[in-house]
């Protein structure tokens, strides 16, 4: 066992104290400090992580926008049938014909709500010769050419349809 020599201190005539053992534990103003840190890089990286999430929100909406209009061309030359995807710019949704070669159970239309996830974007517009749908013909050429307007926060895609040949993009 260690004694502690507590006889005052010759030159400032103070007591020595025992040797003082700290602990692991950290004081509050440092635990203050790695908070204000950790706001100050909240407040940086989370406006930047909500516009990259809608960055991919609106890209993957164009994208499955796009998908299913080609899938419905093809369908058109593949069945020789007009096929016909309709657009609700009100309730931000979309409808393609069922798929053929599926189950009964499988094949039915499918709506596509983008105001949903995983999309949780706005159809802004659907244009295709002043109506929000468009049809194929059994060739997989469009009635018309036209385009899908997404809107989400600042960013904007259109998703346009040629009218000559039937080509999709994404712009």
């Amino acid at each position: 066992m260690r004694q502690t020599d507590t006889r005052k201190h010759r030159s400032h005539g103070l007591e020595a104290r025992p040797a003082v053992q700290r602990r692991g534990a950290f004081t509050l103003v440092e635990l203050s400090i790695v908070l204000l840190i950790l706001a100050i890089i909240g407040s940086i990286a989370t406006p930047t992580y909500f516009r990259s999430l809608q960055h991919h929100r609106i890209h993957a909406s164009a994208q499955r926008i796009a998908a299913d209009l080609r899938l419905a061309q093809q369908q058109a030359k593949d069945t020789g049938t007009t096929v016909t995807v309709s657009f609700n710019v009100s309730d931000d949704e979309y409808t393609t014909p069922p798929v053929a070669g599926l189950p009964a159970g499988v094949a039915s239309r499918t709506r596509v709500e983008l105001a949903r996830d995983p999309y949780r974007c706005d159809l802004a517009t659907a244009n295709f010769d002043n109506r929000p749908w468009i049809s194929f013909d059994r060739f997989g050429l469009p009635q018309a050419g036209g385009m899908v307007k997404l809107q989400l926060g600042k960013h904007n895609l259109i998703v346009s349809v040629a009218a000559n040949s039937g080509d999709v993009t994404i712009d």
